[in-house]
């Protein structure tokens, strides 16, 4: 589970005196969601506890539901930090000012590149986080036990003897199109 403390350390959550009222909007967001997964992992009915009950039953809809959500905002926040030098004009003030000397707008790259950084190690984190859960476990070794049967089968008796079928048949195909185009 993704924790509040996670985002927070690699810059998730913006914090001191220049939190703008985005990053405040993306905090408040985030502890709801917070919630709504700490509730679903308290419930022992949950499909989430599982990736057998998970996979064989699907989801309930309060889990679709968060777990989309999660999703959504997640990409969100993470699509809004490489856009936010040019979305707004009040984003594009996070990056920018006016030299009020020489009336030359200047445009604070490193403040950008940092951001970046964090948008960056933000998605590493996410991924090395989800990487260890049970479910994500589940899902590699359920795909890989599928991977692993379909090449049995595509090398098994059945496939050669469905390719020998279905190339005769082919041969013949084309040859009545050959025949009745003549």
């Amino acid at each position: 589970m993704v924790s509040l403390q996670l985002l927070n350390s690699i810059g998730f959550i913006n914090q001191g005196a220049s939190q703008s009222v985005n990053s405040l909007i993306y905090s408040e967001k985030l502890m709801n969601y917070q919630a709504r997964l700490e509730f679903l992992a308290q419930n022992p009915d949950s499909t989430l506890h599982s990736f057998k009950k998970f996979f064989k039953m699907g989801l309930a809809p309060k889990e679709q539901l968060t777990l989309h959500s999660v999703k959504e905002f997640l990409a969100d926040y993470l699509i809004n930090l490489a856009n936010a030098a040019v979305d707004s004009s009040q984003q594009l003030e996070m990056f920018s000012r006016i030299d009020e000397e020489t009336d030359v707008f200047e445009f604070e790259y490193d403040e950008f590149a940092e951001l970046r950084r964090k948008q960056v190690l933000a998605r590493v984190t996410f991924f090395d986080e989800m990487s260890k859960t049970q479910l994500f476990l589940g899902y590699v070794e359920e795909n890989c036990r599928i991977l692993y049967r379909r090449k049995e089968l595509l090398r098994g008796i059945e496939a050669m003897v469905i390719a020998s079928w279905l190339t005769r048949r082919w041969r013949k195909y084309k040859q009545s199109l050959i025949e009745e185009s003549i």
